[in-house]
């Protein structure tokens, strides 16, 4: 962070949204045992969400908690504003982002991606009974599309809207609201990612469906600062293990289905 006030603003963020749970590690003393920050946005669910007590839970955490107890250190989970997230890595203030972000050319110039752990596409959720849009292309200038603040489908939703593709692109505070919305009828779709539009649909299919196959492409991924050679091979070992054990399939399934389409 170059600016000071961005600095001071972001410490006040983290220590107003600091959430933390403390996993991984064996059985060594918790003195000899490396502690690392992960930065997380709890409103992605299966990715990123809470449980009844507040805790971050979903397949970051889980995935994550895996590879810290195979590479023999602990993370504490950080719940913070998505925005914030990418500048709270680059200052330093944690080690690494564990919030379902998808790689892109642009966050690759600034931050250190770790083999994908999730290879998807994107998905429209609609009205159960919403016989008009099979696909993104049946999106009209007469349709209202939701997606969640700070992503590349909101993003994509923007452009849409801008060059007369699409009536409104309405961007929302996290996907429980676009849902909610959606089942009012006060929008038409929700656009995210597969996993995500799938995820819900199995918590609400008496009102929502997944409109059409998977379009597009996807890599979401692991993150820390650059030049992190240490931090980074250790997520990158821990992945391999977990995948080559049996424990990453478990974890997919367990929060996608058995049909997750992961490697």
């Amino acid at each position: 962070m170059k600016n000071l006030k961005k600095v001071l603003a972001l410490s006040l963020v983290i220590a107003m949204v600091f959430s933390m749970v403390a996993c991984g590690g064996g059985g060594e003393d918790d003195a000899d045992v490396k502690t690392y920050i992960c930065a997380t946005e709890c409103t992605y669910p299966p990715f990123d969400t809470v449980d009844d007590n507040g805790d971050p839970i979903g397949i970051d955490m889980d995935i994550m908690n895996a590879i810290a107890e195979d590479q023999g250190f602990k993370v504490k989970y950080m719940n913070m504003p998505f925005d914030s997230i990418e500048p709270a890595l680059e200052s330093g203030s944690v080690d690494i982002i564990t919030a379902g972000i998808s790689i892109t050319p642009e966050r690759a110039e600034k931050i250190y991606f770790s083999t994908p752990y999730y290879i998807g596409g994107e998905a429209l959720l609609v009205a159960k009974d919403n016989t008009d849009i099979t696909c993104i292309a049946d999106l009209t200038s007469e349709h209202k599309a939701a997606s969640q603040i700070s992503n590349p489908y909101a993003d994509k939703l923007l452009k849409m809207e801008a060059e007369g593709e699409l009536g409104k692109a309405v961007i929302l505070d996290g996907y429980d609201t676009c849902l909610l919305q959606l089942i009012n009828g006060d929008i038409d779709a929700i656009l995210a990612s597969s996993a995500v539009m799938r995820y819900y649909y199995t918590l609400h299919d008496e009102d929502v469906k997944v409109a059409g196959p998977d379009e597009g492409y996807e890599e979401v991924a692991f993150a820390v600062q650059n030049g992190n050679e240490e931090l980074h091979q250790m997520i990158e070992d821990g992945l391999a293990n977990i995948k080559a054990n049996g424990t990453y399939d478990e974890i997919m399934t367990k929060w996608i289905g058995e049909d997750h389409g992961q490697e």
